[in-house]
């Protein structure tokens, strides 16, 4: 990914992270015109709001983003599991039956009295690329995906529709 591009995502949510916690979502697009990049709000939300919603909302209406749309960008807070069970979703990333056997077995995050609160930064890109980075609350600094990492789910499926893409297949979570 584009050094500017990664910067820039970092610098909206340093804006957000500006503003405290318990924030509304915000979806942006990052557009090409000419040879400069731009990003443009495309939607604010409600606290409480999910973008997925939003963003199969327009996409079930038959919206597109123009060609000149280069990629999607989400800033969202949510829960995340325990630190442990993050951990060991790390070990089995690279064995998806047991990672299928581990994951049925979770709950939500939100169900865990020691969840953690996280901001997340996803952005797909019209190629069908994703990336993203987490902050947790309890943690200031931004750590980013590892540029192997395919992103996926409710969130990513739903920006690459506006791209006319297909969902990312997450095995063990069917």
């Amino acid at each position: 990914m584009d050094n500017r591009i990664k910067e820039h995502l970092e610098q909206l949510e340093s804006e957000i992270n500006d503003q405290g916690w318990d924030g509304a979502p915000k979806i942006w697009i990052l557009a090409q015109e000419d040879d400069a990049l731009s990003w443009q709000v495309l939607g604010k939300l409600k606290p409480g709001d999910h973008p997925a919603d939003h963003l199969e909302m327009m996409a079930g209406f038959g919206a597109r983003l123009p060609a000149n749309v280069l990629g999607l960008a989400v800033i969202n807070e949510g829960w995340a599991h325990p630190e442990y069970i993050l951990k060991e979703m790390v070990a089995l990333k690279d064995n998806p039956g047991e990672a299928a056997k581990f994951y049925k077995g979770l709950g939500a995050p939100s169900s865990y009295e020691d969840r953690q609160e996280l901001r997340i930064c996803t952005i797909a890109f019209r190629d069908g690329t994703t990336a993203g980075f987490t902050r947790f609350r309890e943690r200031p600094e931004i750590e980013w995906n590892d540029q192997e990492t395919q992103m996926g789910g409710r969130v990513v499926d739903s920006m690459r529709a506006m791209f006319g893409l297909e969902p990312i297949p997450i095995p063990w979570m069917e």
